[in-house]
């Protein structure tokens, strides 16, 4: 116990080396605002959810998809389920920010779950113009399997952002 101390030492010294860091992040800052104003318009049926988003230059433009991250109860009869979160979405808001779209259209595909039924997943795709640059941005009914839970919610209703 006489040099508890310098793991501390050694934890500060990396929060000094990571704040000093350059940003990794490398999309534009158009980008970053089109996601912000686009999270908006994401309304979970019930209860809390978190918006993620992947995006990357693809064909010439800027794809950006945008999905609510699935919830992992922890505790209860579902303990360890990842569970999606239904929503919906504020057609009239999206496309008061996605004006002059090219291409608006909606597409439902139904997949084989491991336990052999089918589930509809959905997407809506939208192609434009936003502060003179071309974006496809993708409205996706489901979050990727490798993108994990968004949220923890444990069996006496709390919720933890991940």
């Amino acid at each position: 116990m006489a040099h508890s101390h310098l793991p501390i030492r050694h934890l500060l010294k990396q929060l000094e080396t990571h704040a000093s860091r350059p940003s990794r992040d490398r999309r534009p800052q158009w980008i970053a605002r089109l996601i912000d104003e686009l999270t908006e318009f994401f309304e979970p049926i019930e209860g809390v959810a978190r918006v993620g988003f992947d995006c990357r230059m693809n064909d010439d433009l800027w794809e950006v998809s945008m999905y609510l991250g699935r919830t992992e109860v922890v505790g209860g009869p579902n303990d360890g389920s990842d569970e999606p979160v239904d929503f919906s979405l504020n057609l009239r808001g999206i496309t008061g920010v996605l004006k002059d779209f090219e291409i608006l259209e909606w597409t439902v595909i139904h997949c084989s779950t491991e336990h052999g039924t089918r589930t509809p997943r959905s997407l809506l795709r939208i192609e434009t113009i936003w502060e003179g640059n071309p974006v496809r941005v993708l409205f996706v009914s489901h979050a990727p399997a490798e993108a994990g839970p968004a949220i923890r919610r444990f069996a006496d209703g709390t919720c933890e952002l991940l």
